[in-house]
């Protein structure tokens, strides 16, 4: 299938989370058959990313400016701030891939068997 949502290697469906967990769109692995995964077209998701990262991160240094006077509060605020903002981000922009844009297969050769996930009941 050709699509945002199903590896071209095996046809199953990624889920929101391989997409979440890799941080950036060409380092996706399928959950099912661990091949190596990006989207097609994504110049303008680095660069809304990009925008999107510096304004979250200069909230969360403004944020955090009253905290200044307390050394061990105000790093913990601005991670707190930045973790809080980037989650939504991130999942608003894997539901964007995976409607808009297509998934493809980036290393050819087959994957290591297993590849660190459990092995579903039955075997494979």
């Amino acid at each position: 299938m050709v699509d945002g949502e199903h590896c071209p290697s095996c046809g199953k469906d990624i889920g929101v989370w391989s997409i979440f967990s890799a941080g950036l769109p060409n380092r996706i692995f399928c959950p099912h058959c661990c091949a190596r995964l990006g989207y097609r077209g994504v110049r303008s998701v680095y660069l809304f990313l990009s925008v999107v990262l510096v304004g979250v991160v200069a909230g969360a240094f403004f944020t955090a400016l009253p905290f200044l006077d307390s050394p061990g509060l105000w790093p913990l605020v601005v991670a707190g701030v930045v973790f809080g903002s980037w989650v939504p981000v991130e999942l608003a922009i894997a539901a964007f891939l995976r409607r808009n844009r297509q998934l493809v297969w980036l290393d050819a050769p087959a994957p290591e068997p297993n590849c660190g996930h459990p092995v579903e009941p039955g075997g494979r």
